[in-house]
Parts: C-alpha cells; structure tokens; sequence
C-alpha cells in the first residue's frame, strides 16, 4: 500500500467514525494506520528501539565475550511489537547487538502491532501535521539529520 493509498484510506476510515471504523478488519486499520499488521518484516536495525536496558546490556557482555557465538542465528526472527508508535525489541537482544556490530542494515523480525489503529487514524485525519503515516518518514527525517 502506497503513501497515496494509506492516506486516501485514512480518510475513508475517519469518514466512518469510530463506530463504523470498528467493524473494519483489524489487519487493515493497523497497516493504515501504522504501515505495519502482524506478520513477518525486514526492518532497518536503525528503527528498532531497545527498551528493556538490562537485557541489553547483558546481551553487549556477552556478545563482546564470544562474538561468533551469535553468529549463526542471524537469520532468526526478532519478536518486535509495534507500541506507543514505535517498533520495541521483546526478544533477540544478542542477536540484534550482534548485528549491530557487523554492520547489518535490517533484520528480519516477527511484529506484532500493540497499539490502537482507530486512535492514530482519527488523530491523524484531525490534525495531519501531528502524525506521518509513512513508516520511512522517521528513517529519512534521521537520515536528513545526521
């Protein structure tokens, strides 16, 4: 689904008020409204935020004490969910800090969207300049920041 599209179906939805909206599949609301719905992605490693500090860095001791012991799983799925409008790691700490450390760009992950898809797209059609539906929005504005 395009940014066009995305943002033609916001609309849409809006129009049906929250009522209405309901009675969407969810599927569709949150690939709307997040440009993500539970599935398999690659994700930019740069889009992943860490909230849970301590596995992290017990992951960073451990990777750093045997590099190539974290090698092999690379391939496996991070467990992400898509919380508060951002893509939280929940699994795959070691794997992710391991990446990190060869210089991957993306990884593959299994996200699963924890958020309220009516909320964002009703908030969003109220005032666009609060949101951007677009999930490369937050990688180029960081790119551009740099």
């Amino acid at each position: 689904m395009t940014q066009d599209e995305r943002e033609r179906r916001a609309r849409e939805i809006a129009a049906l008020g929250w009522e209405g909206a309901a009675e969407l599949p969810i599927r569709e609301l949150d690939l709307v409204a997040f440009g993500y719905t539970d599935g398999g992605y690659d994700l930019d490693i740069e889009d992943i935020h860490v909230w849970d500090r301590s596995n992290w860095e017990t992951a960073a001791a451990e990777v750093k004490a045997d590099p190539q012991r974290w090698v092999p799983y690379l391939d496996r799925p991070l467990d992400v969910e898509y919380r508060d409008g951002k893509l939280q790691l929940m699994d795959g700490h070691h794997r992710l800090y391991t990446a990190k450390r060869l210089g991957r760009p993306t990884m593959p992950a299994w996200v699963q969207v924890k958020d309220n898809p009516i909320r964002r797209i009703m908030a969003w059609v109220e005032d666009p300049s609060r949101f951007e539906l677009n999930p490369e929005y937050r990688r180029i504005k960081r790119r551009l920041m740099r």
